[in-house]
């Protein structure tokens, strides 16, 4: 297929290069000189495949050239380079208009954001060739309206190939914010340029112009700087700063030792990537499975070290998903996130280790205590009533038989018994005094 186009190119050249063998470059071949362009644009569209009617169609335009000489060949008249001179005058804005319509068909429209926008930018550049070959027709000779038609054929055979080839196209109001800074840039210098002359001028000064040309391309420099950042600034309010800086990370984690409630440091951290990234509303999920995205949202899975700790869920305000400018700065916050959300992950789970001791620990002393009650607790307590009733069987200190006549003894309930149940035990015996009565 790329030798299709080579062939065009070499053909559709041919015209131009006739026109060289001439003391002075003829205006009629001169008409041509931008149409070889189209041959160039068709042999890269053509070896990449990006597009083969587009490729085929910039082919067929690259041998138009040769197809006019051709048609003022076959026309009576004066001079070969003057019928063709007179033929592209008579015919130029017929042709591009037939140039724009093949390019705009070929082209063509699908669902999406890509080729809506190659359209539109296509209708536009058209929209100024048109009219740039419209006033060159109206106030400029032929030679000039020629020269206009080639750089407008350059143009367009380049913007055609930056279209196909272009796998992502920013937002058609972006180039317009580049436009309205460089337009307010050079405004700014030329104003000052003019009040400097003017000044220059009153007061006498040797040479205004060069000074006023100074002081326009000093201004410029400067002010350049603050165009910039007005740009900057009105792309940053829609896709946001793209990072995550440390005083916010600092902020994030700074409840962790509190034992803040997780939800609170993850709903936190969401708010912060909705503003780095431009998004409508962000969610975090800590965990390793995979949650339910809900319809219009985009996830994006968290790994730290291979393993999955989150995902981030991101609604977009755009059906189309994102654009690829944010897309790019999302994926710049991703690693950041994914550590904040793994050192949430890793608070949760010590504050349920904790809890986990603590209940273990009232467990187990639970445990013990009952253990000392129902077990250890009886034996303690059988005991404690041996030791303060003893037993008659057994000790001599209290024996029944080694008990003086006539003294009472103790604990005694009828005469001549001696239950051993009810006897204390002495480990040395001792003995009553008797009573005087």
């Amino acid at each position: 297929m790329a030798r299709i186009a080579a062939v065009a190119t070499g053909f559709g050249a041919l015209p131009l290069l006739a026109g060289f063998s001439e003391s002075s470059l003829p205006t009629g071949a001169l008409y041509g000189a931008g149409w070889p362009a189209f041959g160039v644009a068709a042999a890269i569209l053509l070896d990449r495949r990006t597009d083969p009617r587009v490729g085929r169609a910039v082919a067929a335009l690259a041998v138009v050239p040769a197809a006019m000489a051709v048609i003022a060949l076959s026309t009576a008249g004066g001079p070969v380079w003057t019928r063709v001179e007179e033929l592209w005058r008579a015919a130029d804005f017929v042709v591009v208009l037939l140039t724009l319509v093949l390019l705009a068909w070929a082209m063509g429209y699908a669902p999406g954001r890509i080729p809506r926008r190659r359209l539109f930018w296509v209708l536009v550049w058209s929209s100024v060739v048109v009219g740039a070959v419209a006033v060159a027709d109206l106030t400029l000779d032929p030679r000039g309206e020629a020269v206009v038609l080639t750089l407008g054929m350059w143009s367009l055979a380049g913007l055609v190939t930056r279209l196909t080839t272009a796998t992502e196209l920013r937002p058609v109001d972006e180039p317009l914010l580049d436009v309205v800074a460089a337009a307010l840039t050079l405004a700014i210098g030329a104003a000052m340029g003019v009040v400097v002359r003017l000044a220059g001028t009153r007061a006498g000064v040797p040479a205004p112009d060069l000074t006023a040309a100074f002081a326009a391309v000093t201004s410029t420099a400067l002010a350049w700087p603050a165009a910039a950042w007005w740009r900057r600034s009105r792309l940053t309010r829609r896709y946001g700063t793209g990072t995550l800086t440390p005083a916010d990370v600092a902020s994030i984690t700074a409840g962790l030792h509190r034992l803040t409630d997780p939800r609170e440091l993850l709903a936190k951290a969401a708010e912060m990537v909705a503003v780095s990234s431009g998004h409508l509303e962000v969610t975090l999920v800590v965990g390793e499975d995979s949650p339910d995205v809900p319809p219009g949202w985009v996830d994006h899975p968290l790994l730290v070290g291979g393993d999955r700790v989150g995902t981030l869920l991101l609604n977009h305000d755009d059906p189309e998903g994102p654009e690829p400018r944010q897309a790019r700065l999302v994926g710049q916050l991703v690693p950041t996130v994914a550590l904040v959300c793994r050192a949430v992950g890793l608070a949760v789970e010590a504050e349920h280790a904790r809890q986990d001791v603590a209940r273990e620990r009232d467990a187990e002393r639970a445990r013990i205590l009952g253990d000392l009650h129902d077990g250890l607790g009886p034996v303690l307590s059988g005991m404690s009533m041996r030791v303060q009733r003893p037993s008659c069987a057994g000790a001599p200190a209290c024996c029944c038989n080694h008990w003086p006549r006539g003294w009472p003894r103790q604990g005694e309930t009828s005469a001549g018994s001696c239950p051993g149940s009810t006897r204390r035990r002495c480990s040395t015996p001792t003995w009553p005094e008797r009573s005087s009565g």
